[in-house]
């Protein structure tokens, strides 16, 4: 009684004092639900740490806060916090910074229908306390139209800009916009502003502060399209002729730029924005958006295309294009190209991460604020040959270098890799490793940690459909933050503990070790280390009669 006693408090000690690790079999276990805990958003949260908002099983919504020494300050226990429980689907979750270190959250939300959604969100103080109703603010009231995909930016005055895509399942899709003070209230026309009018429909969803307590919005449009007022046609996404438009809107709400807005390309074939997190704002009033092309495609036998290129187009504060007209290409190389992120470069221009459906291969570009391509053309591989790269996010560090994460799934591992302004790589051929456990990561996120470093977050587990969350610290110098990864050991399958082919790597713990129990372990002689935490499903430790096992921490 007295060992399992003390087992007891220390399990309660390393939850609350938790640390990162950096040993990339284990890394740090942050949130688990016993659910499908698929990670939506990641932000900064102002001190070097991150906020964290995710869905279980594609309903509920929940949080939780990673500081930046890698401790749970809202949630200890990897237990995250609830923000809505509600009936139905809650998901499309979307978060940014408050500026105070809290966040906003917006989610769409089938609680009162199963088959209309509502607009909902909350606002999170720094401690991590709901500071609106439970289970959040109702932003849209609407019982027959379909509400969903919602966007936020900051209004640059403590409040948030929502924006989402109205669908009202007969013969209409359209955008819509509304700011909401911080204290939940909104300021714009009830359900919204409309961003368009014109004929045809709306997609997509681009959202970016416009730096005056407005926005800038981009968004798919369908005028153009042979069939663009054939809501059958739009419903089937089998669309021909779709452009892309943009509009700004002021802070009271106003249409700034030509009512229906204004042309960002409207060359030949599709130009795609149905990704939301492909603009971010100029630092000077106006915006830049990335988008998929396919100007120059040949559709194969049954219509797929085989030739997406991707372009991006800077707008001024006044709507007006700065560069070529519908845009300068990332990348016009053969297949299909696809924007996985994108991030400010620092110097008014934009660094973009994407992936060619070839060879699965990772790359990145950026564009310089007067729009010429800084790298190599058609991009800088980020991925080795061989492997197959499928998710990946991009950072500027805050000293004019990139941190590129990205999966690969032949692995599976999750890696990083930094770059300079001038395109070298920081981290030697391939990056550095921040996960590679045996289970596939996914839903990866990336948020600048200050000094050159970054924290990334991602959903992983044995299968998904039993996801946990788990984050890790990749210092500026590409080495994982936390405690020695020599003394860091985690059980690959059942069996003795003092047998190797318990352990990964086929080590026995030792008295220093660091230790994660994910199988079952029978511990058949004296044995000593330095900490010792049993997941709570997989895991479990049995000490022999006569035996001891001893956690010095």
């Amino acid at each position: 009684m007295k060992i399992l006693f003390t087992l007891f408090l220390c399990f309660m000690f390393l939850v609350v004092t938790a640390q990162w690790n950096n040993n990339p079999a284990i890394n740090n276990l942050v949130a688990k639900t016993n659910g499908d805990d698929q990670l939506a958003s990641a932000i900064t949260d102002g001190a070097g740490g991150t906020i964290l908002f995710f869905s279980r099983n594609d309903d509920d919504v929940f949080m939780q806060k990673v500081s930046a020494t890698g401790t749970l300050p809202w949630s200890p226990g990897n237990n995250p916090t609830m923000v809505c429980q509600e009936i139905n689907y809650q998901g499309n979750i979307v978060a940014i910074p408050d500026g105070t270190g809290g966040a906003f959250v917006a989610w769409e939300d089938y609680r009162h229908m199963d088959v209309y959604g509502e607009i909902y969100m909350q606002h999170i103080s720094a401690t991590g306390a709901a500071l609106w109703e439970a289970n959040g603010r109702r932003i849209t009231i609407s019982a027959t139209v379909d509400d969903y995909f919602p966007a936020v930016c900051t209004d640059g005055a403590g409040g948030v800009i929502v924006s989402w895509i109205r669908d009202n399942d007969l013969d209409d899709i359209q955008a819509f916009a509304q700011r909401i003070n911080s204290t939940g209230t909104t300021l714009w026309a009830t359900n919204g502003v409309q961003v368009c009018t014109a004929p045809g429909f709306r997609g997509g969803n681009n959202i970016v502060s416009d730096g005056s307590n407005g926005c800038i919005l981009f968004f798919l449009d369908t005028r153009n399209d042979p069939n663009g007022s054939d809501y059958a046609y739009i419903d089937s996404n089998d669309i021909t002729n779709g452009d892309i438009y943009a509009q700004r809107i002021s802070a009271s709400g106003s249409r700034l730029w030509t009512n229906n807005g204004v042309a960002v390309c409207t060359a030949t074939g599709n130009q795609e924005s149905f990704t939301t997190g492909t603009a971010i704002p100029d630092g000077n009033g106006g915006a830049i958006f990335a988008f998929d092309d396919a100007r120059n495609d040949v559709p194969d036998v049954d219509g797929n295309p085989t030739n997406y290129d991707l372009y991006v187009q800077k707008l001024n504060s006044n709507g007006v294009a700065q560069w070529a007209q519908n845009g300068v290409p990332l990348s016009n190389a053969g297949g299909n190209q696809y924007i996985n992120g994108v991030s400010t470069d620092g110097s008014g221009g934009i660094a973009v991460v994407f992936v060619s459906n070839l060879n699965n291969t990772m790359y990145t570009q950026r564009i310089s604020s007067a729009g010429n391509p800084s790298w190599a053309i058609n991009g800088l591989a980020v991925s080795l040959p061989g492997q197959d790269s499928y998710e990946a996010k991009i950072t500027e560090d805050g000293s004019g270098n990139f941190i590129i994460a990205y999966v690969d799934e032949q692995t599976p591992q999750l890696l990083a890799q930094k770059m300079n302004a001038g395109g070298t790589f920081l981290w030697g051929a391939g990056g550095v490793t921040i996960t590679n456990s045996g289970n596939r990561p996914g839903y990866i996120q990336m948020v600048s940690a200050g000094s050159g470093n970054a924290i990334l977050t991602w959903s992983h587990g044995f299968s998904f459909s039993k996801l946990d969350i788990y984050a890790a610290k990749i210092l500026s110098n590409g080495v994982l933050d936390g405690s020695s990864a020599a003394s860091s050991f985690v059980t690959i399958a059942n069996g003795n503990w003092n047998s190797p082919s318990t352990w990964l790597g086929g080590i026995i713990p030792s008295s220093d070790a660091i230790v994660t129990v994910k199988h079952n372990v029978t511990v058949t002689a004296n044995t000593t280390c330095k900490s010792l935490k049993v997941e709570t499903v997989s895991g479990n430790v049995t000490v022999k009669a006569g035996v001891q096992l001893t956690v010095t921490n």
